[in-house]
Parts: structure tokens; C-alpha cells; sequence
């Protein structure tokens, strides 16, 4: 697929072309879905190490005195302890409780914190977000998603990766490290995004050479490139929701489990009292679950999910599993059927399983 004028390339789309990627649009971007090879590319990221371009995640930073103690107001979850080095998930929700933005904070120095969304929440809505109620406060948010360039390494050598470029991975998950690299600054970080990776964040300028030297150590750790449709089955496996994806302006955190997002003491916050009400006297009306499919082809994301002919979901992703052997998926369901082991069928023939998130042995 050749990019056009409404599609952005990635800072290294050279490279992935070169390497012969065979590409997909994602939320407005160009990417590699596979190098040739999904297969390899996935059995490296669960049983050696595999990095990709994730330079589509969208960076907004924030700097000011007061932008701290401005997210607290603004965010689901509670900001004023954060110190350098700490990290969090967060929502931005609407007064009906319902997402705006799924990020992530981080508190990358003294006076600079970084907020990182998936590339359907687009960095110049993200800053909108960001700096809507903005008065007297000393609180700037810039959309810098251009400036840096974002690289995930999967699997169980992915540290010895990172250690191998003479850098460190944060001791604790949800925590960002800084790192240098031939005098430039980057950031190593977790983010609930991109489940089981470290994620290294380097200015754009330099990603060419860094990558360079990542490929150098991840050959001799018996790893590779791997594309979004590898990674989109390890999220899936996961149980990890996607803004754009799975998630959407309709949906509420807690239909997707999403406490993490979430401080339940915190004061008074957009959406606080749809959330509290959840919490304290019932339910959602949907819930996330994952899906089972008889076979190895996973049917098309989108379509209905029936009960009894009449509509009780929707398939959100769906892929093929090998560590399971069969296709799976996840899906946005009412709440009467959640539990594991609920048939639905589908709108376009066959039936889903209802299995718990994250899948086991399913």
C-alpha cells in the first residue's frame, strides 16, 4: 500500500519499504502490518524479542507550574503525588462519564510531564483536550507527536535488548527512565498500550541511527522486526482495549475494566458521578469480554453479536491465536452476557464463545 495525502508516514517508512513491509492504515497512518512473515514475527516477540515502529502513538507535553495540579482536575485519576520517574493511566471523560481520551501521564522531569494516547486520540485533539479550561493557570499543552520517534520491544529478551544499547529499563512498571544515547535524551517507559513491551522514545532526528544499532542487538538475541498484526494479536491475547478500536466516545472505563484509569477517592472530576455511581450502587450496562471462535479464521470485527436473534454486542477485534490454536476475539457486550461461556452467534454465521479476559488456555 503506497501512503497518500490523507494517510501520515511513519519517520521510518524508508526503512519498513525497504525491508519489503507489506503495509495497513491505522487511525490515519501508514504502517506495517508484516515484514512477510507474521508468524516468525510473533513466535520472536513470545519467545525471544521483536521491536516495532510505534511512531503513530500520539505525544502531547505538558509544562507550566500549575499543570499538574490542573490535570488533577481534568483527569480520572489523581495527579498531585506524582513525582519524576512516576508514570499512570488515565481517562479524560465527559460529564456523562463517558471517554474523551484514553492516556497515559508521565511526570518526565521537575517542570515537563508526557501524555500518550494510541493514534486515534490525534495529538491536536488530545492538546485540545488538554488545555480546554485553561485560564489563569500556568499550564501549557503542545502537540510534540512530530518530534520523537517511539520504538516497543516484546519478549523475554527485550531487557537484554535495552540493556545491549546501554540503557535501562524503569525498575517498576507504569514509571518512566531517562536514558542517552550518543549525547541525545530519550525516555524508556511501560504503558498499559503496549502490553509485555519497553518502549524507548527518541527524537526523530536520531531514530534512523538508533534503530540501526536496536537491529544489531536484536539479531544476536535471535529477534526481529515485527508488524501491528503480530502485536494486535498479543493485545488481544491480552485483554487490552484500544481507543478507536474497542473503545470509543460512547464507551465508560468500567465497561472495560479500566480501574487503573481510575482513582476511586479522588475530588471532583468530569464524569465523577456516572463513575461513583457504578461503583457504589450497580453496574455498566456493557462489559469487554473475550471471544472464542470455532476454527482458525477469525470472523470480521464490527458485526453483531445475537442472542435469540436480537442484538447483545459487538465483535470489536478478532485474530488468530497460536498459542491458542484457534481464532479469537474481543467484544463489547451487554451485561446479561458476560459470563464465560455464553453463546452468541454472529451476524454473518457461526457462534462466539464468551471466555474471560485475559485469555489462558481458552
Amino acid at each position: 500500500m503506497t501512503p497518500t495525502e490523507n494517510l501520515n508516514a511513519l519517520p521510518l517508512a524508508d526503512l519498513h519499504a525497504a525491508r519489503g513491509a507489506r503495509s495497513i492504515p491505522l487511525a490515519g497512518w501508514v504502517v506495517p502490518a508484516h515484514y512477510g512473515d507474521p508468524e516468525a514475527e510473533y513466535n520472536a516477540a513470545t519467545g525471544a524479542v521483536a521491536w516495532m515502529d510505534v511512531s503513530y502513538m500520539t505525544l502531547v507535553t505538558a509544562e507550566g507550574k500549575d499543570h499538574i495540579e490542573y490535570l488533577n482536575r481534568r483527569l480520572s485519576q489523581r495527579t498531585l503525588a506524582m513525582e519524576v520517574g512516576d508514570g499512570l493511566r488515565a481517562n479524560q471523560l465527559n460529564a456523562d462519564g463517558r471517554m474523551e481520551a484514553d492516556l497515559q501521564l508521565y511526570r518526565v522531569d521537575e517542570g515537563t510531564s508526557w501524555l500518550i494516547a494510541p493514534p486515534a486520540v490525534t495529538g491536536e485533539y488530545l492538546q485540545f483536550l488538554a488545555d480546554k479550561y485553561v485560564f489563569s493557570e500556568d499550564a501549557k499543552f503542545v502537540d510534540a507527536s512530530a518530534g520523537w520517534g517511539f520504538v516497543a520491544l516484546f519478549g523475554p529478551r527485550r531487557n537484554a535488548a535495552v540493556e545491549a544499547l546501554g540503557l535501562t529499563a524503569p525498575a517498576e512498571p507504569r514509571r518512566v527512565a531517562a536514558g542517552n544515547m550518543d549525547g541525545q535524551s530519550v525516555q524508556v517507559f511501560e504503558t498499559e498500550f503496549l502490553p509485555g513491551a519497553i518502549v524507548v522514545a527518541v527524537p526523530v532526528a536520531k531514530l534512523h541511527g538508533f534503530v540501526a544499532k536496536l537491529d544489531a542487538a536484536v539479531s544476536k538475541l535471535d529477534g526481529r522486526a515485527m508488524g501491528f498484526l503480530a502485536f494486535d494479536t498479543l493485545r488481544v491475547e491480552a485483554g487490552v482495549a484500544w481507543w478507536g478500536i474497542d473503545l470509543t466516545e460512547k464507551s465508560i472505563p468500567l465497561e472495560a475494566d479500566l480501574f487503573s484509569a481510575i482513582h476511586t477517592n479522588k475530588g471532583c472530576y468530569p464524569g465523577q458521578e456516572t463513575i461513583a455511581k457504578i461503583l457504589n450502587l450497580g453496574h455498566p450496562a456493557r462489559k469487554l469480554v473475550g471471544v472464542t471462535f470455532d476454527g482458525e479464521d477469525p470472523p470480521a470485527p464490527g458485526q453483531p453479536l445475537l442472542r435469540d436473534g436480537a442484538e447483545s454486542g459487538r465483535l470489536t477485534s478478532a485474530t488468530f491465536s497460536p498459542r491458542l490454536g484457534r481464532a479469537i476475539g474481543l467484544a463489547m457486550v451487554r451485561w446479561q452476557v458476560r459470563e464465560p461461556g455464553q453463546r452468541l452467534a454472529l451476524a454473518t454465521g457461526g457462534e462466539a464463545t464468551v471466555v474471560a479476559l485475559p485469555f489462558g488456555n481458552a
